[in-house]
């Protein structure tokens, strides 16, 4: 659906005001209000690495050579043959002007009613301890411990897990919905591309497919990003405080958490978990 119809549309139905007023509060969201398709995640959920398969792929199908950090950045602007994506927080992100605690989450997401929604999900603890590392040191915001993190209702597990709720009936908010979990991104990367491709409304190529998660390897993002080849995108480098913990592409592992958290905070996440996270994302304890 291009820009003006999707306009053209929500003024009929008296809804720009509040479609932008949606928006107006989310940094990703405000760029890219008129997409067609959204990916949306918590923080540190793996959007990453699947904007550098789903850019990569693109740039193929267009027979470009691009730099690598064009990958997650201007080729999704120039392809304008395909359906546009945006990747967006959807105001979980406390990386912007707009900060939400776990109340203050928006619960109505009718924003999304003429899009395709791609929600990737990823276990909240390690999200938890992803993010913990983001905030204390690629780009401080948070100065307590991982505990404390843990336990903050802007940053913690209260947060992540209302923000997974308010998507668990994503089928219901979007013209068209899908569920796309970290780990099952990690067992098969390419069966999980090709879901997505065909999801997203982009042409299926296998041999690209194959090509995008070759080169997403995470060893090879992280070789990428520490000799500097994505140095033209401010989403990759060391961070403010220069350590291994500070770059953007980490370990990347399933189940991590289990070596970061302690035994008491580690029980702590999993019993929130187990009495309020939605069954259906399938995050046992």
């Amino acid at each position: 659906m291009s820009k003006m119809l999707r306009l053209l549309r929500w003024a009929v139905r008296g809804q720009v005001r509040e479609k932008r007023n949606y928006a107006s509060t989310d940094t990703g969201l405000k760029s890219g209000w008129l997409s067609d398709a959204f990916v949306v995640s918590h923080p540190k959920s793996g959007r990453t690495w699947l904007r550098f398969m789903l850019g990569r792929y693109i740039a193929d199908l267009r027979g470009e050579e691009r730099s690598p950090a064009e990958y997650t950045s201007s080729v999704f602007r120039d392809a304008r043959e395909f359906p546009r994506i945006a990747f967006v927080h959807d105001h979980s992100s406390c990386h912007q002007e707009f900060r939400f605690a776990a109340d203050e989450l928006p619960a109505d997401k009718s924003f999304y009613s003429d899009s395709k929604v791609l929600l990737l999900t990823r276990d909240p603890r390690d999200v938890l301890v992803s993010y913990y590392m983001h905030c204390t040191q690629r780009d401080p915001i948070f100065a307590g411990s991982l505990s404390e993190f843990v336990r903050d209702s802007m940053f913690g597990i209260e947060k992540i897990v209302r923000f997974m709720n308010l998507w668990a009936g994503g089928e219901n908010a979007a013209r068209a919905f899908m569920l796309l979990r970290y780990e099952d991104l990690m067992l098969d990367a390419e069966s999980a591309l090709r879901s997505a491709v065909c999801f997203l409304g982009l042409p299926v190529d296998e041999e690209g497919i194959a090509r995008a998660v070759d080169y997403s390897r995470l060893e090879n993002m992280k070789k990428l990003e520490r000799t500097g080849a994505l140095s033209g995108d401010v989403r990759f480098g060391a961070g403010s405080s220069g350590s291994q913990d500070g770059f953007k592409v980490r370990q990347g592992r399933v189940g991590g958490f289990r070596e970061a958290m302690s035994d008491d905070d580690a029980a702590y996440c999993s019993q929130y978990m187990s009495a309020h996270l939605d069954p259906r994302y399938g995050y046992g304890t």
